[in-house]
């Protein structure tokens, strides 16, 4: 295992970003960045022992400054939408800052993303860190936040989330990445197969927002308890996949705690399939329904469905909905501990 950290470039303020290569026995490898904790690569070995790059991403850091996709990009405090920016906390109404006018999504105009982060080699683990302080994006409290990133002997890529705040606040971290188990110059994800363990799903607004009620999967298009192909319902006629686009609905997994597999993708063509184990709530399914083609990658353009994103996040459970539990309050004090390994091997 050996880690090296080089210059990745300078932000528009001349600050300069590192990025660490992390190569595993098996020759596979892992590109970090520091700007946003952002996955830049991930090279696995197919069937046939050729490697693939199995994320999406840009060649430079221009396309993460330039653009808004989040590519591996790690997400908060909150990631994904909050209808109207606006949150209940306690007796305590919040209007976090509103990134389309409208809504708040992943943490809000400078998210989590959109920051250098401190960082430190640790054996064979990259540890990023940084204070997000109280008030940003409205947030209340000063989060203290520490990511740690690790690429294993037996090609398991862990994630491992930290918090601590000073207050009660919202936090729910997750991480962007785009995975097409074809690597460069594939048509895209859409004949990859899926499973995902889970029997109830968030259902979606006309804006594509989650409005928290949960249904079950059994008879819809959303049913992955058997792997099928993602194409498979992906175009049928379902309110809740117009409203989306496509797939970008968080599933129910069972509630926070004990680690266990929550999905599996899998590559016919390639033969690589990528298991995704967590401690948290929910998955987040994205078909990449808003990519617009922009260059990525060996100049490879990203367009709708190029890859598809499998975030691990919090879904409240139909009792927390009862009581009025939309959002992960993180109490002053406690330790927000999330943990996520996509655990790649040949079938």
């Amino acid at each position: 295992m050996s880690i090296q950290r080089e210059e990745f470039g300078r932000t528009r303020e001349g600050e300069r970003v590192s990025r660490f290569l992390i190569e595993n026995r098996n020759g596979n490898r892992a590109v970090a960045t520091d700007y946003g904790c952002a996955l830049l690569e991930l090279w696995i070995r197919d069937r046939d022992g050729n490697k693939r790059n199995v994320v999406l991403g840009y060649p430079d850091l221009e396309g993460y400054l330039n653009h808004g996709d989040f590519l591996g990009a790690c997400v908060g405090r909150f990631g994904g939408w909050i209808q109207k920016g606006e949150v209940r906390l306690h007796d305590r109404s919040i209007s976090l800052n509103k990134t389309d006018g409208k809504n708040h999504l992943h943490g809000g105009v400078r998210g989590f993303d959109k920051f250098i982060w401190k960082s430190e080699i640790q054996g064979n683990r990259i540890c990023f860190s940084r204070l997000s302080p109280a008030g940003e994006e409205h947030y209340p409290g000063n989060l203290k936040v520490k990511i740690t990133y690790e690429f294993t002997d037996q090609d398991e890529w862990i994630l491992y989330y930290e918090a601590e705040c000073d207050e009660d606040t919202i936090c729910n971290l997750t991480n962007h990445s785009y995975f097409n188990l074809e690597g460069r110059n594939s048509p895209g994800i859409l004949d990859h197969e899926l499973q995902i363990h889970s029997e109830l799903v968030q259902e979606d607004n006309e804006d594509g927002i989650s409005d928290w009620h949960l249904f079950p999967v059994e008879g819809t298009p959303f049913d992955f308890r058997k792997a099928k192909k993602i194409k498979k319902d992906l175009f049928s006629d379902s309110i809740q996949l117009k409203y989306g686009h496509g797939y970008d609905h968080n599933f129910y997994l069972k509630p926070w705690g004990e680690m266990r597999q929550a999905a599996v993708l899998y590559s016919e063509e390639s033969g690589i399939e990528m298991s995704v184990s967590t401690n948290q709530s929910g998955i987040q399914l994205y078909t990449a329904n808003y990519l617009t083609g922009e260059a990525g990658n060996e100049k490879e353009p990203y367009g709708v469905h190029a890859g598809v994103c499998l975030e691990t996040q919090y879904c409240p459970s139909k009792q927390q909905l009862t009581e009025g539990l939309l959002y992960p309050i993180l109490r002053a004090g406690e330790r927000y501990c999330h943990k996520t390994i996509y655990k790649f091997q040949i079938r």
